[in-house]
């Protein structure tokens, strides 16, 4: 979905910042690579709502830090399943 140019309302920016809280505690719980895909997902549907929110520096390097636990977790997630693979040898 692309984001309009017209300037996001708080409801908007109050439900992601929700949503995000949500799945940053669902990742405490189970940290795997979707979970911060979608966190960091919802901190650039932030970013394009809200170009001009005070808070923009803060999201733009949360958005950059989810993308390399999802980045960490794709890498992790590969070598488990390589050294399954392994050990089923």
């Amino acid at each position: 979905m692309m984001a309009s140019h017209v300037p996001a309302d708080s409801s908007q920016t109050s439900i992601l910042l929700a949503a995000i809280q949500y799945l940053k505690v669902s990742y405490i719980n189970n940290p795997n690579g979707c979970l911060a895909l979608l966190i960091s997902r919802n901190y650039s549907l932030l970013l394009e709502l809200n170009s001009s929110h005070q808070e923009h520096g803060k999201w733009q390097a949360q958005r950059q830090a989810w993308q390399q636990h999802c980045q960490k977790n794709q890498a992790g997630d590969a070598l488990n399943s390589f050294s399954n693979s392994l050990n089923s040898i």
